[in-house]
Protein backbone atom coordinates (compact mmCIF):
# COMPACT_ATOMS: atom_id res chain seq x y z
CA UNK A 1 0.00 0.00 0.00
CA UNK A 2 1.01 2.99 -0.54
CA UNK A 3 0.10 7.09 0.87
CA UNK A 4 0.50 9.68 -1.56
CA UNK A 5 0.65 13.32 0.28
CA UNK A 6 0.38 16.05 -1.72
CA UNK A 7 1.05 19.49 0.25
CA UNK A 8 -0.18 23.09 -0.07
CA UNK A 9 1.92 25.42 1.04
CA UNK A 10 -0.79 27.93 1.68
CA UNK A 11 -3.56 25.26 4.08
CA UNK A 12 -2.90 25.15 7.37
CA UNK A 13 -4.35 21.52 7.62
CA UNK A 14 -1.79 20.29 5.22
CA UNK A 15 0.07 21.17 7.31
CA UNK A 16 -1.26 19.56 10.40
CA UNK A 17 -1.28 16.85 8.44
CA UNK A 18 2.18 16.53 7.39
CA UNK A 19 3.33 16.70 10.64
CA UNK A 20 1.84 13.16 11.42
CA UNK A 21 1.97 11.16 7.94
CA UNK A 22 4.70 9.81 8.80
CA UNK A 23 3.77 8.27 11.86
CA UNK A 24 0.20 7.33 10.07
CA UNK A 25 2.25 5.70 7.02
CA UNK A 26 4.25 3.40 9.40
CA UNK A 27 1.47 2.62 12.02
CA UNK A 28 -0.65 1.03 8.74
CA UNK A 29 2.23 -0.46 6.89
CA UNK A 30 2.26 1.65 3.80
CA UNK A 31 4.88 3.49 1.90
CA UNK A 32 4.88 6.91 1.92
CA UNK A 33 5.49 8.68 -1.94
Amino acid sequence: MQIHFYYDIVCPFAWLASREIEALAERVGAELV
